[in-house]
């Protein structure tokens, strides 16, 4: 199901955000508690239409990492099967933000997000639903979402916030997660994995940073001036 929820945006005002939560169901035992909560962190989108809580449309292929993810409601694991709390948000931008610009690989403020997330997706589902005794949560992502999920722990650890989350840890795979030495990447290798990616990153940061907002167009960086300055 879609929620939404309430939490800061890049300007400092609040912003309602959106989320996909999915919960465990099995034949036996209609809508089990829950043993655990899943942090879902998504990878890099470039349109709306793939947003998580479009998930479960017929065009929404359940082979994507938010399909993966949300198969995490039900995990087999050595000798038992887990039931499991899944949260996934949209991300400002997406979403209940759709038109808003995306704040591509700000990662404090988009693990603040996040965790904001959880805390609504988990108060949703406890409406109706309990959590075993002793849940964990774990942070998730691949890609971007790998970015997000170690964001989300660095976010943990320094707010003192494990206890509230019972957090175990995270599992985060290719992720950029020094933007800066990933750009230098790019310029060393003159290549980029995933093209649309620097249009997000000028956007971002010309669009969400304190130092540049209002200052500064990414067309203020694509002229043949700047371009050969060598800054």
């Amino acid at each position: 199901t879609t929620i939404r929820y309430e939490s800061i945006g890049y300007d400092g005002r609040s912003v309602t955000l959106s989320a996909l939560v999915v919960w465990p169901f099995n034949n036996l035992i209609a809508d089990p508690d829950a043993n655990n909560v899943i942090i879902g962190c998504h990878c890099t989108i470039g349109s709306n239409k793939e947003r998580p809580t479009n998930f479960g449309h017929e065009d929404y292929s359940i082979q994507t990492d938010v399909g993966m993810m949300a198969c995490c409601a039900k995990t087999y694991g050595p000798g038992a099967a887990y039931e499991n709390l899944v949260i996934i948000p949209d991300y400002q931008g997406f979403g209940a933000t759709h038109g808003a610009v995306h704040p591509y690989l700000s990662q404090t403020l988009t693990a603040r997000q996040v965790l904001d997330g959880v805390r609504a997706g988990i108060a949703f589902y406890q409406r109706s639903h309990k959590l075993e005794k002793n849940w964990k949560s774990l942070s998730l992502g691949y890609s971007q979402g790998g970015s997000v999920a170690m964001a989300v722990h660095k976010y943990i650890e320094q707010n003192d916030l494990a206890d509230e989350f019972n957090f175990a840890g995270s599992v985060c795979g290719n992720g950029p997660y020094d933007p800066l030495a990933t750009l230098v990447k790019y310029i060393e290798t003159d290549q980029f994995y995933m093209p649309v990616s620097a249009a997000m990153m000028m956007s971002s940061m010309c669009n969400t940073n304190h130092r540049l907002m209002g200052k500064y167009t990414p067309q203020d960086y694509l002229t043949e001036g700047f371009i050969n300055s060598g800054v």
